[in-house]
């Protein structure tokens, strides 16, 4: 079968509702830092500065790396049927810990700059780097050899790629909307918004790690004829 919009979708979708408990509570690893940071600053232990704030940031997104190439290990372990282990998806992804934090972070940066350059080439770029990351994790490859092996796999597939990030993201932004709408109107407290909003970010993050290890393996087998034992046994 083609690589398509719905077939990707679909199959993000299954293998993340079979997995819905693990996945969700990998990615909520992702926001201990913030959480407690929060925490700390709600109830007046912490001041809400820059630094303080940037710190948290950070190790949140390194953190965040770690475990979508934990949710993408336990992926394909979900797609070949084996047992998903969190703590060996976990030890997975701090094995690739450096590799995919150079990948994201020189990716980050490309298509920072394409968006900066009137929008679209940001766009462009974010759909032609879109399996960069599940490379790293899976061939085991270098920064520059991921991007480059990304946009090799996307080449001629850009569109649904274009639609599944699109829709990936409208799925995670319009409960925010939501939510700034009923802070502002008084509807919920805070507290409620952050916590609300953390459980948006938690799951919507899960969710596109789940859909990118599917489609890199949709991408693998639409242009190479490669199965997913064989791809599983990079794991191995």
């Amino acid at each position: 079968m083609d690589f398509t919009f719905g077939n990707v979708m679909s199959k993000g979708f299954s293998v993340y509702a079979d997995n819905f408990a693990r996945f969700t509570l990998l990615a909520a690893i992702t926001y201990i830092p913030l959480v407690l940071f929060f925490a700390l600053v709600l109830n007046d232990v912490l001041p809400l500065d820059d630094g303080s704030l940037i710190i948290a940031a950070v190790v949140a997104t390194v953190l965040d790396l770690v475990i979508t190439a934990s949710v993408i290990h336990a992926t394909f372990q979900t797609m070949v049927s084996r047992p998903v282990s969190l703590g060996e998806s976990v030890a997975t992804g701090l094995k690739r810990a450096l590799p995919i934090i150079g990948t994201a972070l020189l990716a980050g940066l490309i298509i920072g700059l394409g968006t900066l350059a009137l929008i679209i080439p940001g766009v462009v770029a974010g759909c032609i780097l879109w399996v960069a990351v599940p490379a790293t994790v899976v061939e085991r490859s270098g920064v520059v050899d991921s991007l480059s092996r990304s946009a090799k796999l996307t080449e001629g597939y850009r569109w649904p790629v274009f639609g599944i990030i699109l829709l990936l993201g409208a799925m995670a932004g319009f409960p925010n909307v939501l939510l700034e709408g009923m802070l502002h109107d008084g509807a919920i407290g805070l507290n409620g918004y952050l916590w609300a909003s953390l459980l948006v970010a938690v799951v919507a993050g899960a969710l596109r790690a789940t859909v990118a290890a599917v489609g890199y393996f949709e991408l693998r087998k639409a242009k190479e004829g490669v199965g997913m034992d064989a791809l599983a046994m990079a794991f191995d």
